[in-house]
């Protein structure tokens, strides 16, 4: 959420950090902070934890915890309720009804009358763009303003457009006074099926029964906790306002935000349960400030309360216990002082308790253990003195698979790989571009949190390339590794597997793909040698399995793919090299470039299986060896595993090992490619006649297959 750094000020002045040392702090006491310069202000980007949305979603809760953090006081003049002079209704100007209790537990209206809409003072206007918001008129401005302040969304409804059909006549707005004599309905209610409602940005929205909305005896007039509607909205004709403070079911607003795709500052705020006892204090400052800036007369407030009263958490604290959690004895004057600062009301019962009430915004605490947390929260976690367990230690059962993931990880980063962390789901982009038929080996997610996270992910290639994307952007060339699952359904069983992906890349001009598609098999090769893989072959991917082929062909273009196996036709690693098509999908384009980009994942089950598997020692040989050349004449798409392969078909005995060391492309009618063989035997000197016999063989077989010895 966004803070102004100037407005923060205000509550604690003369005395408050500068903007960047002030996110430095924030960051330890509350979660990741960030901060920029805004004109003449600077704007504080804070990650609040969930549970303490209630009390830090506003300026005035984040400040107090300022103060608190940094013993600092606040400027109570600032803070004070302000008080209001109220005209007394003649007669009941407002009737609320509330269908559900459980859909609503408090509602505040309060009418203004006679007040003057216009562009907002300057100061307001300020804070406004600071946090984010632009600004309408002053009285819409209001609201929002306080809805930072308070952390209390509020809405404005046009008085005069409430109690009327929406086909009223000109003549009926025009004589419109006449009837204030009536009480205006305002019902909240759940919507009916097929109802619908134009919001203030004129957007049309149909409803369901299962959004909530506040009416008129005729229409709705706004989505309840998310959205104002346009009819009732403010306009510079508006004279007479009912402002709106209340208090919505949080899971409600929720699930009816996430149905409708509508997030706003206001359902993002009820989302996150807010303690019912800020409607009536913002409305108050509300009212105060449209009396400041609007003129206008304030009528006694209209409350509908469906909850019953709610009393103050009390919470006994033990002093002893504190000690038992923390590990050390609490200073009894710092331990007051944090009470005070957090505006916790006390009773010393005796030198060891303590009876605590907790103020109404700060609903994450709710039991003793929450307390001793958040008094070693202000101490300072790093604080905490250390004192050496009294218990005996023992080492833990030594885990293979884990130290053989840390030796991998040590390793990759010796090859120059970074390792990085990405999220292990997929979504919309990825569903609409994977075969459907492989829709139900996916785990789907029962309540994501946005169409990026759908199912977990059935591969790492998606998180290399949402990598890649972030990455190039900033850096032309780079190379990283990430450890992470893979998640299939089988048979309504979720099979999660370890996997090692990798990613290459490089925008620039100067660079082949053949020369990094080398340099990926390299980094694969590397580590199956680390590990002592020694047999193992690779296929295009028109041989893989049916499931296999339907995960990562798509990713590639014809024959781009390659997919390694070992000797029992078990999947173990893959090369791929996504398609043009992908990287438009990924956004993967350098000034409207297409950059090389080469992504590998290897099954760490499999690899780790032959890892385990006993190594045999072969002796050190007796004789000596004999390496002949041999150069072959072959098509340009002729994979080198098929020329080793028919090398070693060949029936040649005594060859002990084949190198590549040349490859020249140059040629009209294809390419040449050069080996040492090495001949050798186990029990004696091999001759020159016998060389020649085995090489023979081979240049025999290979003349079979159509290609040509140079």
């Amino acid at each position: 959420m966004q803070y102004s750094y100037n407005w923060l000020k205000e509550y604690i002045p003369n005395k408050l950090p500068e903007a960047k040392k002030l996110a430095e702090i924030l960051n330890y006491f509350i979660g990741e902070t960030t901060y920029k310069k805004h004109g003449s202000d600077f704007v504080l980007n804070i990650d609040i934890p969930v549970n303490r949305f209630a009390d830090l979603g506003g300026h005035l809760g984040l400040a107090r915890e300022i103060a608190t953090c940094l013993d600092l006081n606040l400027n109570q003049k600032l803070i004070k309720i302000p008080q209001i002079k109220f005209v007394n209704a003649k007669n009941s100007y407002l009737n609320i009804q509330v269908d559900d209790p459980n859909d609503c537990p408090q509602y505040c209206g309060l009418l203004i009358q006679n007040v003057e809409v216009k562009p907002s003072p300057k100061e307001i206007q300020s804070k406004l763009l600071s946090c984010g918001l632009r600004s309408i008129n002053n009285i819409v401005d209001i609201t929002n303003l306080v809805m930072l302040e308070y952390n209390q969304p509020m809405h404005a409804f046009d008085y005069d457009r409430i109690n009327i059909d929406q086909t009223a006549d000109k003549r009926e707005l025009n004589s419109i006074n006449k009837h204030h004599s009536n009480s205006a309905l305002i019902k909240i209610r759940r919507a009916r099926a097929g109802e619908k409602i134009t919001t203030l940005d004129g957007t049309p929205i149909e409803l369901n029964e299962n959004i909530l909305v506040v009416a008129n005896q005729y229409k709705p007039l706004a989505i309840a906790g998310i959205k104002g509607g346009e009819y009732a909205g403010i306009t510079k004709n508006t004279k007479n306002i009912v402002l709106e403070s209340a208090n919505f079911n949080s899971s409600l607003i929720y699930k009816s935000s996430k149905y409708l795709n509508l997030s706003t500052d206001a359902s993002c705020r009820f989302a996150h349960n807010l303690p019912q006892e800020l409607t009536y204090v913002s409305l108050l400052k509300a009212a105060f400030l449209i009396k400041k800036y609007a003129n206008g007369t304030i009528i006694e407030p209209a409350i509908r309360t469906n909850s019953k009263n709610n009393k103050p958490t009390i919470i006994l604290l033990n002093l002893e216990k504190i000690y038992r959690f923390l590990g050390f004895n609490v200073d009894v004057k710092f331990l007051e002082n944090i009470l005070h600062k957090l505006e916790f009301q006390f009773v010393k019962r005796n030198p060891k308790l303590y009876l605590v009430s907790i103020p109404y915004w700060r609903l994450d605490l709710q039991n003793e253990d929450d307390l001793i947390g958040e008094i070693g929260r202000i101490f300072g976690f790093n604080n905490i003195p250390f004192i050496a367990p009294q218990i005996t230690l023992s080492y833990p059962k030594d885990n293979e698979f884990y130290n053989f993931k840390q030796y991998l990880k040590t390793y990759s980063l010796g090859l120059g790989l970074s390792e990085i962390h990405e999220y292990n789901f997929i979504g919309a982009k990825e569903i609409n571009i994977l075969d459907k038929s492989i829709l139900p080996n996916l785990v789907k997610i029962k309540n994501p949190q946005s169409s990026e996270y759908l199912y977990l992910r059935p591969f790492s290639l998606v998180s290399s390339l949402r990598a890649v994307s972030t990455n190039i952007k900033t850096f032309p060339t780079a190379q990283f590794f990430e450890i992470s699952k893979n998640f299939l359904n089988k048979n309504n069983t979720v099979v999660e597997s370890d996997c090692y992906s990798f990613a290459i890349y490089n925008s620039q001009n100067s660079v082949r793909v053949s020369d990094w598609l080398l340099k990926a098999k390299g980094i694969l090769e590397s580590l199956f040698s680390k590990f002592g893989i020694s047999e193992h072959s690779y296929f295009t991917s028109n041989k893989l399995p049916n499931l296999l082929d339907k995960l990562y062909g798509i990713f590639a273009d014809n024959n781009s793919n390659i997919i390694f196996y070992t000797n029992d036709n078990k999947y173990l690693a893959s090369l791929i090299i996504p398609s043009n098509k992908i990287l438009d999908i990924y956004d993967i384009t350098i000034e409207y470039k297409k950059p090389i980009v080469i992504l590998g994942e290897i099954n760490l089950q499999e690899l780790f299986k032959l890892v385990k598997q006993e190594i045999e020692f072969n002796p050190l040989p007796k004789y000596p060896s004999s390496i002949k050349d041999l150069s072959i004449l072959v098509p340009q798409n002729t994979l080198i595993q098929d020329i080793y392969l028919a090398i070693q078909q060949s029936n040649a005995n005594n060859l002990a090992d084949i190198d590549i060391f040349d490859i020249y492309e140059g040629l009209d009618k294809g390419k040449s490619i050069s080996f040492h063989l090495m001949f050798r035997s186990d029990d004696h000197t091999l001759t020159d006649q016998e060389i020649k016999n085995e090489f023979d063989k081979i240049v025999k077989n290979l003349k079979q297959k159509g290609w040509s010895i140079r």
